[in-house]
């Protein structure tokens, strides 16, 4: 199955006991699959070692991060078990970072009375520091179905820190296919991650930029998409094809695949890019003609929102963020962004020959595709006969298109006759009910809400230091200072970030200037109540308090990014380049919950669009796109106490700004495991500056300054 991995033979002795563990737990599960679930469950268990190699996923060689020895590998659990992961932090103290360590986020999890282990840096714990360990324990009660795990501190993830998360169900699946295969998507950057971080911290604005500061930089377009850790940058001629006006790419690449696997050495298009290459390969993936297969398509991206085509074949989209859905086709291709997780089956009833996997950005001109081969058992070891698919080939879902994404008809007690796909249902409905989350038969909506909160999403300039950030509300969430993480401090008082709010106000912003803060560093808080944004764009954490037994629905506004005074000083003068007036997509994702996808669209919010929200059966979800210039409302019933992340799910937007803190049932926190990862007493400002100066003091090397390919105005 793609996605599975195996140790190094270095690591091979203790892996073998682990992955005999996680055989037993899981025969000892299937055997008994309808006994109750208590008496059943095993603990899954894995060590992870974590450290750097120099690798070339794509045939560019650059240090990565490894999982005991492995890029990306695929984590699987049976539902109802236990999951323990020893992470052993071996990454160097001097490999770029923005937040001193790393942790793991389970994304898609609730974490339901397990709020310690949600992973989020300088949220829920302190960064696993170099050298310490930290492990997770905690009961998976989720809905069997496909997740990713990833870092959560700092920019790790982009650099090959996170891989697929697969949950069986504890009893039969409950669609009927012959085999699977994961397909998990990565845009691959030939940057360090953090380092690309870095450039995005420094000042934007042309008068606060000096030698000694640094200038602002995007990160660019990606070099390559790798399908499941493989693929090649020069499949697409990001330079020779790329015509740029303004700093931003006017065209799309072409692209040209010329060889399954790529050999060692220069690479013909591009050979002033990697002459050190070790060669790369592109993901093949065996089917049997007439079988079915499940593929488990998992955006694991930093910025790019993808459609995924398999050539010759129409896909049935069955799951989307482990929740059954309505069975419907859009033919052979399917739309998932950074953080989303789509199951589809396609049956392998074309003719015996090879046949293009495609994954291909969208809003995003410039960027390359990434390819893998469906091959048939049968056929040569050969490139599929037709053309490389291009850049821009496909268009998007049309938001027709996307509303027909809904929560499967017996999940919400309807028949299966308001199925508006005409496509049969392929299950029943007992066998549904073992898809949902444990101890749920029903995910019937609420009705009505309890509290109504709206955030305007926007992207302003620091009046004191010229820093572009992302805001909601005019607010961009930091995560430090102090060193301490959050829930710590609101487990020992429950009122801390009232106490907080009080002493610091809401319309003022800690010095951004720092780079480094410590745990008597002033916390400065915003809590959000509803009351009036602060008139000029501020940074601290962005808090939203809210009671167990709460529906909350949340109204998504997409403004342009100079909106809320976003270019102008206290003293009402431009502060940054005039009209920055544009918009783009953003993937939001909810830590703790999944919510109901009531709607969302393009232009304006008002009561006539209000009046279309879907409350029969909309998508039950935990990552949704916000359209660009458009709007989102989702809802979610506040029952799992914790300090729950709610961020865009593009890591760039996340890292400087875009997201705020749910403070759930703070009274009604568990107690902290007796292990919990220790903090350091002085910190990186995930906000400061990281000037060139402090980049080459910390790591010596200022080439971690070095643009990606094709930079653009547009963040």
């Amino acid at each position: 199955m793609a996605g599975t991995w195996a140790a190094p033979r270095f690591f091979a002795l203790y892996f073998q006991a682990t992955l005999f563990t996680m055989t037993l737990a899981r025969r000892a599960v299937l055997q008994g699959a309808f006994a109750p679930a208590a008496e059943l469950a095993s603990v899954t268990e894995y060590t992870w070692h974590v450290t750097i190699s120099s690798q070339a996923p794509d045939c560019f060689q650059r240090n990565v991060i490894l999982v005991n020895g492995s890029f990306q590998p695929t984590l699987e659990v049976v539902q109802g078990d236990f999951l323990k992961v020893n992470v052993i932090n071996n990454i160097p103290a001097d490999f770029p970072s923005a937040a001193d360590g790393i942790s793991i986020h389970w994304h898609g999890f609730s974490m339901r009375g397990s709020e310690w282990y949600d992973g989020t840096g300088h949220i829920a714990q302190c960064p696993i520091l170099p050298g310490a360990n930290f492990t997770y324990y905690f009961q998976v009660n989720e809905a069997a179905g496909s997740y990713l795990w990833h870092d959560h501190s700092g920019s790790n993830k982009a650099d090959g820190l996170q891989g697929a998360l697969i949950v069986h169900a504890k009893g039969p699946e409950p669609w009927i296919y012959d085999e699977e295969h994961t397909l998990f998507l990565t845009d691959w950057f030939h940057g360090e991650a953090n380092a690309l971080l870095f450039a995005l911290n420094r000042p934007f604005v042309p008068a606060s930029q000096t030698p000694a500061t640094g200038k602002w930089n995007w990160v660019g377009l990606p070099q390559a998409i790798l399908i499941n850790g493989k693929g090649f940058y020069g499949d697409c001629d990001l330079v020779g094809g790329l015509s740029v006006g303004a700093g931003v790419a006017q065209a799309n690449p072409p692209c040209n695949v010329t060889t399954a696997v790529v050999s060692p050495g220069k690479s013909i298009q591009q050979p002033w890019a990697s002459p050190g290459n070790p060669g790369c390969s592109h993901e093949n993936i065996a089917v049997t003609a007439g079988k079915t297969y499940r593929f488990r398509i998992i955006n694991g991206g930093s910025l790019l929102y993808q459609t995924v085509c398999f050539e010759g074949h129409n896909v049935t989209l069955i799951a989307g963020d482990a929740t059954p859905t309505d069975p419907v086709s859009f033919g052979p291709c399917v739309d998932i962004n950074s953080g989303q997780r789509y199951d589809v089956l396609l049956t392998a009833n074309a003719a015996v020959g090879n046949y293009w996997v495609t994954a291909q950005p969208q809003y995003r001109m410039g960027s390359p595709n990434g390819f893998a081969v469906l091959q048939y058992e049968g056929a040569n070891e050969t490139l599929p006969a037709t053309p490389t698919p291009q850049p821009g080939a496909v268009e998007p879902w049309t938001e027709t298109e996307a509303v027909m994404v809904v929560t499967a008809a017996s999940l919400v007690n309807l028949t299966s006759s308001s199925n508006a796909s005409g496509l049969e249902p392929v299950v029943t409905a007992a066998a549904l009910a073992l898809a949902a989350p444990l101890n749920s038969t029903t995910l019937q909506v609420p009705q009505k809400a309890t509290r109504t909160i709206t955030q305007v999403v926007t992207q302003p300039i620091l009046n004191s230091t010229g820093q572009l950030r992302w805001a909601m509300n005019n607010i961009a969430n930091s995560n430090t200072p102090p060193c301490e993480a959050p829930l710590s401090l609101v487990y020992s008082d429950n009122n801390y970030f009232t106490h907080m709010a009080a002493a610091s106000g809401t319309s003022g912003t800690i010095d951004e200037n720092l780079q480094s803060v410590n745990n008597t560093s002033p916390l400065t808080v915003f809590l959000d109540d509803g009351s009036s944004p602060p008139v000029y764009p501020s940074t601290g954490q962005h808090i939203i308090n809210l009671d167990i037994g709460d529906v909350v629905d949340v109204i998504m506004i997409n403004e342009p990014g100079d909106s809320f005074n976003g270019d102008l000083t206290a003293a009402g003068k431009p502060g940054g380049p005039a009209a920055r007036n544009t918009t783009e997509q953003h993937p939001f994702h909810l830590h703790g919950h999944h919510f109901w996808v009531l709607g969302s669209g393009s232009g304006p919010y008002n009561s006539s669009v209000e009046a279309t929200l879907n409350l029969v059966n909309p998508m039950y979800r935990d990552t949704q796109n916000l359209p660009k210039g458009g709007w989102t409302v989702i809802r979610f019933a506040a029952d799992n106490p914790g300090l729950w992340f709610y961020h865009c799910h593009i890591i760039w937007h996340q890292l400087i700004g875009q997201g705020l803190i749910f403070a759930e049932g703070l009274d009604h926190i568990g107690t902290p495991p007796a292990d919990l990862a220790q903090c350091s007493q002085q910190c990186n400002y995930d906000f400061g500056p990281f000037d060139p100066e402090w980049v080459a003091e910390n790591y010596g090397n200022t080439t971690y300054d070095l643009p990606g390919i094709a930079s653009a105005v547009a963040a």
